[in-house]
């Protein structure tokens, strides 16, 4: 409703860009369509929010069964090999069911502002992906497709940002697969965690049985891919820390969607599960994901806090 967008507005509008005015919640404007088209949109995306609905049911079963049976592989090394192998499959498939027909990958090994501070006129655009496992992707987040995306690329630990006991520095929270769900779906905000469920980076890199890359969505929620909130400095931290004592390798990535009549991203919808049904009643939508690599051994000490700070402001703006 009106009312409730007004409501919205007033209680976000401490984030609004005082050069731009875009506001990082507002959902973002899509192409309006005359009265005959809406209700024949209507009556067509029932049917095919059903379906879509049943095929991905019964993809998940399997999906989920392949990856506990997956373990009866004990040595890590194949159960990697297999978890990417199913990860690769169905996330395709996923992608495809709900609308994701179209999602473009760019490459780029050095980040704008590293080329800028070391002379480089341009970006070095490479082919292929850089992330191993063990390495560090920084991400943008507004739609439950860049948790799909990101687990067909590269099968990762999801982190969210969480608050410490009393309101503490900002940690990090390794999410199950339950868990990854409800954030991908939902829109969650740090809230206040017992310690126990939350641990610093390293010990989620080295705790690892099986190897794998950590994606954190660095701004703790989700944002309509116009504006960026300010990182959370004690997470930073954490990664400058870790850099110092082993070689991190650190990524950002941009995701961006093009749409028309729906937008995949969700800042307003906390369950998130209207927004997910919207989606599914989509044909089409288009992903552009902007991948840099960003390595703190081969930057100079005094500019390594800012670069990883600007690398993450980059990530959205257009």
């Amino acid at each position: 409703s009106t009312w409730g967008l007004l409501i919205f507005m007033e209680k976000f509008t401490e984030f609004d860009d005082p050069k731009t005015g875009i506001n990082p919640f507002l959902p973002p404007k899509t192409k309006s369509m005359n009265i005959v088209f809406a209700i024949l949109k209507f009556l067509f995306s029932i049917p095919l929010v059903l379906f879509k609905l049943i095929v991905l049911l019964v993809l998940y079963i399997p999906f989920r069964l392949l990856h506990l049976v997956k373990y009866l592989l004990i040595w890590n090394f194949f159960i990697r090999v297999a978890e990417r192998a199913i990860d690769k499959v169905f996330c395709i498939f996923f992608q495809h069911i709900m609308g994701n027909m179209n999602y473009t990958p760019v490459y780029h090994h050095f980040h704008p502002l590293y080329s800028k501070a070391h002379g480089a006129s341009n970006l070095r655009i490479i082919e292929g992906d850089l992330v191993n496992d063990g390495d560090v992707v920084l991400c943008s987040g507004g739609s439950f497709l860049d948790y799909v995306y990101l687990t067909e690329k590269y099968s990762p630990v999801f982190c969210a940002i969480a608050q410490g006991k009393d309101k503490e520095e900002d940690q990090l929270m390794e999410l199950g697969w339950l868990q990854v769900i409800s954030h991908s779906i939902g829109l969650k905000f740090p809230q206040v965690e017992p310690k126990g469920k939350y641990k610093p980076l390293e010990r989620i890199i080295n705790d690892q049985y099986v190897k794998r890359p950590v994606v954190i969505f660095i701004e703790g929620t989700k944002t309509n891919g116009l504006g960026v909130l300010e990182p959370s400095g004690s997470i930073l931290k954490q990664i400058y820390e870790l850099a110092e004592k082993k070689d991190l390798r650190i990524h950002t990535v941009s995701l961006k969607y093009e749409f028309s009549y729906y937008s995949p991203y969700n800042t307003v919808d906390t369950l998130g599960i209207k927004h997910f049904l919207g989606c599914l009643s989509q044909f089409y939508h288009k992903l552009v994901a902007v991948h840099y690599y960003l390595s703190l051994i081969h930057i100079s000490e005094p500019t390594r806090p800012r670069l990883i700070s600007y690398a993450v402001f980059c990530l959205k703006k257009k």
